[in-house]
């Protein structure tokens, strides 16, 4: 018997593309999971590249080292016990003692980064584009201009600085306090905003031992921002006792680390005020330099002011305008004039300011569709991978060459030329 149906229209038949196509999307996930992964697994071997080098090229790390080798008495210790705890522990050189601790603390500071990405875009892209996107963040530096200003990083900052051991071992409790903060800000349950408080003390401390320029800005940055937020009635006036915990107790930890620094010192080293003399030092334009750092995060405050009503943001941005106030404002005296230091607060908390702004204009383009103002939210894509194309000259050229600068600004030239 023959059958009664009808038969069907070529014109209902799926093509053979179309069922191609249909198969292959199968496969999307683990092309996305191989892309993410394989960026994740190649910034790691560059870091790795890169650390080996620095290793070899004898700029801070191998001070660092021969410091923590010879048991030299250094008021902010922590990469120094690291490097001769995993010395003791593997039984290895020292060199190599070092490298694994600073493979260690960036590995971590890339595990942050990922989780405040999470913050903003859990449920909104997937897993493996946040795993792409944390890859990036770790091959961002501030905007390389060589027409304006040779150095590719002295004077402009990058949120990844490689040759100083101090700083990549500051930068992960940078991260910690700033999450546990905003954790006692915005936690509902007093018992967990407690804990919070403890965690965010413990870790600030923990900061002033790795180095003490996250801490310069956190005592007042962080009381700068539960001001506003009070003001905006977007904290309770209970909550106060315990964000002044983690503030209060760094703040008096730092006056002891102060006295030991400065007040001990025969060299007549200190701090003064001394405006635009540390970032003129290092960079012609000081301005220019920080246009040159903060493009993209800028770019993204412009296109939605909005965002400053995220207190994640709120309290990264007030952490760094106070550490962007003690660079631009103040230096040091004696032996240390010129070392600029004090840079290196806006270097660490700038890596914070990346991965929030960046989560909050993904989140904002992915939920919203829209990207009005047009020309500001093209510009955005544009300047995000320029400060990623810096970012992998300045990778390559501290690979290739083992040196963190391009040369030295005509006021470095002349200064040294007195010494």
């Amino acid at each position: 018997m023959e059958s009664s149906a009808a038969p069907v229209s070529s014109a209902q038949s799926p093509s053979f593309l179309s069922r191609l196509l249909g198969r292959l999307g199968v496969f999307a996930p683990l092309v996305d999971w191989c892309l993410g992964l394989g960026l994740v697994a190649a910034v790691a071997m560059r870091y790795s590249q890169a650390l080996q080098q620095l290793r070899r090229s004898g700029y801070d790390l191998e001070f660092h080292t021969n410091a923590a080798i010879d048991g030299v008495k250094i008021t902010h210790p922590l990469f120094h016990l690291s490097t001769m705890w995993i010395k003791q522990l593997a039984n290895i050189f020292p060199q190599d003692a070092a490298y694994c601790a600073l493979l260690f603390y960036c590995g971590l500071t890339a595990f942050l980064i990922h989780c405040i990405l999470r913050v903003y875009l859990k449920g909104v892209v997937s897993l493996p584009v946040t795993l792409a996107l944390t890859a990036s963040l770790m091959q961002i530096t501030g905007l390389w201009l060589p027409t304006i200003h040779n150095q590719r990083l002295l004077g402009i900052g990058s949120p990844n600085t490689m040759h100083n051991p101090t700083t990549l071992t500051l930068k992960p409790f940078a991260f910690l306090v700033t999450l546990t903060y905003w954790q006692v800000m915005t936690s509902q349950s007093r018992n967990r905003a407690l804990l919070m408080a403890i965690a965010a003390t413990v870790l600030s401390i923990v900061s002033v031992f790795a180095k003490p320029n996250f801490a310069l800005a956190f005592i007042i940055g962080a009381p700068l921002s539960c001001l506003v937020l009070l003001l905006c009635r977007s904290v309770r006036f209970s909550r106060l006792p315990l964000l002044a915990l983690p503030v209060l107790t760094t703040a008096v930890l730092m006056y002891l680390q102060w006295i030991a620094t400065y007040k001990e010192a025969s060299d007549g080293s200190g701090v003064i005020y001394a405006p635009l003399t540390i970032a003129s030092f290092f960079h012609p334009r000081p301005l220019i330099g920080l246009l040159q750092l903060t493009a993209f995060p800028l770019a993204v405050v412009i296109w939605r002011p909005a965002i400053f009503r995220d207190r994640l943001f709120l309290l990264t941005a007030s952490i760094f305008i106070v550490s962007l106030m003690q660079y631009f404002l103040l230096a040091e005296s004696g032996a240390r004039q010129f070392h600029g230091n004090l840079a290196w607060g806006k270097d660490t908390i700038s890596a914070i300011i990346f991965p929030v702004v960046l989560g909050f204009a993904v989140r904002e383009v992915a939920l919203r569709h829209s990207l009005k103002p047009v020309l500001l939210a093209l510009l955005l894509p544009v300047l995000y991978f320029w400060h990623l194309w810096s970012g992998i000259e300045y990778f390559n050229h501290v690979m290739i060459y083992g040196q963190h600068t391009g040369g030295q600004s005509e006021l470095c030239i002349e200064y040294g030329a007195t010494k």
